[in-house]
């Protein structure tokens, strides 16, 4: 049967500063674990201060007649001009202009030396993010029109009739469509997708559902083929509000309360709103300023940000609060003696995003699912992570929207992550994407490791348990196992399984050469079952916590861009700690992006339970072609790197720049050249572009150049 094309409308963990002394690794942060996935949550901003203060000052600083050398050089035929004839051609200081003013690309050319290899492909192509279809859904297939099942705008009870409908599903073989009007359609509890195959959720540009309570929209397990198109997803009482600071009491010493004017838009007397308020568990509060370039509110990393989180319960941020709902205030009670954030005197009419849920729920859960695919989705909010996925293969997004709707004042989307995946295998694409607003990381792209228990090495034997007890690691035959030693990450061998016996979680698996003795206590990194992440196209935003936590292989970030992302755009990591979690990342291309106003942009690193790294653990990563745009904060780290690319670079500032701007530690072989820092009205003495620490051998660092912007 044919069918009418239906198209859609379109800060927990710390960014990781690592202090690079000695080959070692110091990385500040407050463990959490919970029931919906590990993380790791942010430190007070004096202890981050002092890290990058402390990272500064122990930089190896080239002389000044090398800086002027490098200023002074214009042979650089390596540093393209980015210039095309059938793109219009600018002046170096209209380029730079809007380079910086937009996420998008420029499509010019330029005369001047840019640094970067292709000017016109640096940034989000803006026709393709809002227009671009991917995954249409199928003219033929069996259509089930939803008001024939008893769904309405007009009934509180969608959510049983339409799972009703979904289970009758089952069995029922090809293709088949469930579609739902435009409407906002009234739901109780979460849709079950489990043991579905080759199914549609389709909507069409006005269809969205509105739950009820703070928990799970979507949940899938043992699923194929499932497509969600064309949907808008919110919930009725928002487990995140907006407030301004009306007024606030320092009075009672250690316990300073802040009073906001909620909007009349959210019902504080509700009683999802009642029970935390009696009794604060965990949330955020969280004190934001306003960005006109992107028309968003941003975390204010100068004000405060309390919260209590899982690994927090015990210390506290927010004690207390109450709601007036005569006066639409809420009173907030925080804590001074909170350690992972400086109390600061805030001021009147400053706007506050204020959590009531943190990690409790995610808004779509994937468990062991295949081929799973969203396109034209839009979400408001999730009481938790927006997108989980545990193991499973092959997760498609295209067009997928985590931002408050224009039609509220909220500023965070998720109360953690918003996309968070552990050992997913295969592909994930995400394309096309705006990822805004939420609380922890927008993207989590991990493994878990194993641990060798006992190796036989006359059977060629190794005995591989878990190291957490949140996600089993499988393995099977054929997989590629890379083992590390535990202390640095040192890569101590490699096999691949040719038998597997499993018992309990633990893997009894026989490799294909006889292992050693000493690889009892080693982790074990499943090469095979890595992510192979695509993301393509991407604005990530206006955020606290990091853009990505990439723990992968074999992926790419293009096209991208990362902008007032608080704790850090990129961190490319592989180390040991007690999640358990990460396989070392190899084979990483960073192509074509932008990153403007970040508090950090990129960080490369590993090490083991002994904070120390060994050299080549990260390899074979690529680096080319990117825009910087005001970095807070040193722009870039490596530690314990090989192979690692940095070329073709642009890096801009009107405002003081942090130096060095790369920084690496316990790195070979690797090639930091080509780069071009520019500068408008800031002072370019005592900048150094690349400091080499400890560890470091086989690094090429040739036509690194400074300029000012009246030299373009």
């Amino acid at each position: 049967m044919k069918i009418k094309r239906l198209t859609g409308v379109l800060l927990a963990t710390l960014f990781a500063l690592v202090s690079c002394q000695s080959g070692s690794s110091s990385v500040a942060s407050e463990a959490i674990s919970s029931s919906n996935g590990g993380s790791s949550d942010v430190n007070k901003s004096s202890e981050l201060s002092s890290e990058v203060s402390s990272s500064i000052v122990s930089s190896q600083t080239q002389s000044s007649s090398e800086i002027s050398s490098a200023v002074s050089s214009e042979s650089s035929s390596i540093i393209s001009s980015s210039s095309n004839s059938s793109l219009p051609e600018v002046s170096g200081k209209e380029a730079l202009n809007q380079l910086k003013s937009s996420p998008f690309k420029s499509n010019i050319s330029s005369s001047s030396s840019l640094g970067l290899s292709s000017l016109a492909e640096c940034g989000i192509d803006e026709i393709k993010f809002n227009e671009e279809e991917k995954y249409p859904v199928p003219s033929e297939g069996t259509i089930y029109r939803v008001e024939d099942y008893g769904l309405s705008p007009d009934n509180d009870l969608n959510s049983p009739k339409l799972n009703t409908l979904l289970a009758s599903l089952k069995d029922v073989a090809g293709t088949k469509i469930v579609k739902i009007p435009s409407g906002t359609y009234l739901f109780s509890n979460t849709l079950n997708f489990d043991g579905l195959k080759d199914v549609y959720l389709v909507g069409e540009k006005d269809t969205l559902l509105l739950f009820i309570g703070w928990g799970t929209y979507i949940s899938a397990k043992n699923s194929s083929n499932i497509h969600f198109n064309s949907l808008k997803f919110d919930m009725k009482y928002s487990p995140t509000v907006e407030g301004t600071i009306s007024s606030f009491d320092e009075s009672v010493s250690g316990s300073p309360v802040i009073v906001l004017d909620i909007p009349s838009e959210f019902d504080l007397t509700n009683d999802n709103y009642a029970s935390w308020l009696n009794s604060p568990g965990r949330g955020s509060y969280m004190e934001c300023y306003f960005d006109e370039p992107s028309q968003t509110y941003v975390p204010d990393t100068s004000a405060n940000l309390f919260y209590n989180s899982t690994g927090s319960q015990s210390q506290k941020g927010i004690t207390k609060a109450s709601y007036n709902s005569a006066s639409h205030q809420l009173s907030v009670t925080l804590s001074t003696d909170f350690p992972y954030w400086t109390y600061r005197t805030p001021s009147k009419g400053k706007h506050v995003s204020m959590a009531f849920t943190m990690y409790e729920n995610s808004g779509f859960y994937f468990l062991d699912d295949q081929d799973v695919y969203f396109e034209h989705i839009e979400v408001a909010t999730t009481g938790g992570m927006g997108f989980r996925a545990e193991r499973g293969k092959d997760f498609h997004l295209n067009h997928v929207r985590f931002a408050p709707f224009a039609s509220s004042s909220r500023i965070m989307t998720c109360t953690a992550d918003i996309i968070h995946t552990i050992n997913l295998e295969g592909k994930l694409d995400i394309t096309n994407s705006l990822l805004q607003g939420s609380h922890d990381d927008a993207l989590n792209i991990k493994q878990f490791y194993g641990k060798v228990t006992s190796v036989t090495a006359s059977a060629k034997e190794i005995d591989v348990g878990q190291t957490q007890s949140e996600v089993t690691a499988k393995y099977e035959i054929g997989d590629k196992l890379d083992l590390y030693q535990m202390s640095d990450m040192a890569l101590m061998d490699s096999f691949t399984v040719t038998d597997v016996t499993k018992s309990g979680t633990n893997y009894y698996l026989t490799v294909d050469h006889r292992p050693s003795s000493d690889l009892v206590g080693c982790l074990v990194g499943n090469d095979t079952k890595s992510t192979h992440m695509n993301l393509d196209n991407s604005l990530i935003q206006s955020k606290r916590n990091r853009g990505i936590l990439f723990q992968t292989r074999y992926s790419s970030i293009t096209n991208c861009c990362f902008r007032n992302v608080v704790m850090g755009a990129i961190q490319i990591l592989g180390i040991y700690d007690v999640f358990g979690e990460g396989i070392l990342p190899t084979n990483i291309t960073l192509s074509g992006n932008k990153f403007i106003k970040n508090s950090g942009d990129i960080s490369i690193f590993t090490y083991g339970s002994s904070s120390t790294a060994s050299s080549c653990s990260i390899h074979d990563i690529q680096i080319n072609n990117n825009f910087f745009y005001d970095t807070m904060d040193q722009s870039s780290n490596v530690l314990g790197g090989r192979n690692v690319s940095f070329n073709n670079n642009l890096f801009y500032f009107d405002r003081k720049a942090a130096s060095p701007f790369i920084r690496i530690n316990q790195t070979i072989d690797s090639d930091f050249s080509n780069n071009l820092g520019v500068f408008s009205g800031v002072p370019i003495i005592g900048i150094v572009f690349l400091a080499q620490d400890t560890g470091v051998s086989g690094i090429t660092a040739t036509n690194n150049l400074f300029k000012e912007d009246t030299e373009l």
